[in-house]
């Protein structure tokens, strides 16, 4: 269905509404919020009065849309994304990428709200169909489609057979078009991981979390967000396995990164060593922990008298 045309509208109305615009996204990229959305809201009710399903409501809805979910307000951001979502399939039928974008955003805002996630399958997997459709079936935003599919079904039930094929679809497609060593393909791992680590199936989590890691540091480097990430996920499935020694070398490597990363006194390292003394522990190395505790204990004294108020 082709995009239908509206009467145009003067220059001066096309200046003012775009003015708006730029003035909401000034306020949205500086955090001021209620600026932010006086502005985007001035800008679609100056197209509002004639055109009220005009595709620059539903475009000027969706930042609004986005705003709200910087501020966490998700109930607002599913009022925004569901308008602009009425207007995009009425211009432009139910079959367009903008049409699923908009419902992963609709999804996206639902599943953090209470109750929400039970509704975000459908969303899901209508976005998938467009997607397929439109693209064909091995393209790699059908991949991230179905790894949100297979989340949401996931979630859902809690049962592995619905996630698990279509995971593996995502990650036979990724492979196929970005190649093993990719980003995209180490989150499908360690995804899948993820859901075996929650069924207690270690035995096949395990593997997917060392292949995720090797990617992620091979692109990312030692100490980045996902690699320090994928560490923990990994010690914390061998601890659960009682695979103390793997554990306690995962937690090492993980601290000598946050350490290079933030400094020898920060949080991240206390919470390291605190993983890393109790594996230790749970191993009978006692001695070994107390150097690991008696270190905690230092930083955190350290810390009290940087705090302390002066006399």
């Amino acid at each position: 269905m082709a995009a239908l045309c509206f009467p145009s509208i003067s220059s001066a109305e096309e200046e003012n509404w775009r003015e708006y615009e730029e003035h909401g996204d000034e306020a949205k990229t500086a955090g001021e919020w209620s600026k932010a959305e006086a502005a985007y809201r001035m800008a679609m009710g100056l197209i509002n009065n004639t055109h009220q399903m005009d595709i620059r409501v539903a475009e000027l809805s969706t930042k609004l849309g986005e705003m709200f979910i910087e501020k966490m307000d998700l109930k607002s951001a599913e009022g925004a994304f569901r308008r602009a979502l009425s207007i995009y399939q009425w211009n432009l039928g139910p079959d367009d990428l903008k049409v699923a974008d908009t419902l992963d955003r609709v999804a996206g805002s639902l599943q953090n709200q209470e109750n929400g996630f039970a509704l975000t399958g459908p969303l899901y997997f209508r976005s998938l169909a467009i997607r397929e459709k439109v693209l064909g079936p091995d393209h790699p935003d059908v991949a991230d489609s179905l790894q949100r599919v297979g989340l949401a079904l996931y979630f859902e039930n809690g049962r592995l057979p619905t996630a698990i094929p279509l995971l593996e679809r995502a990650l036979n497609i990724r492979e196929k078009t970005s190649g093993h060593e990719h980003l995209s393909v180490a989150t499908i791992l360690s995804t899948l991981a993820f859901i075996y680590d929650l069924h207690n199936a270690r035995d096949s989590a395990i593997p997917l979390y060392e292949e995720a890691l090797s990617i992620q540091e091979k692109i990312l480097g030692p100490d980045a967000p996902e690699v320090l990430q994928s560490l923990y996920n990994l010690g914390m499935a061998y601890r659960l396995e009682h695979a103390y020694e793997k554990a306690g070398g995962i937690f090492e490597r993980r601290l000598k990164a946050v350490e290079g990363k933030f400094g020898p006194d920060d949080p991240e390292v206390v919470s390291t060593l605190e993983l890393y003394d109790s594996v230790l522990r749970e191993a009978g190395k006692e001695e070994d922990a107390k150097v690991l505790s008696d270190r905690v204990q230092q930083i955190r004294a350290r810390a009290k008298g940087q705090t302390s108020p002066k006399n």
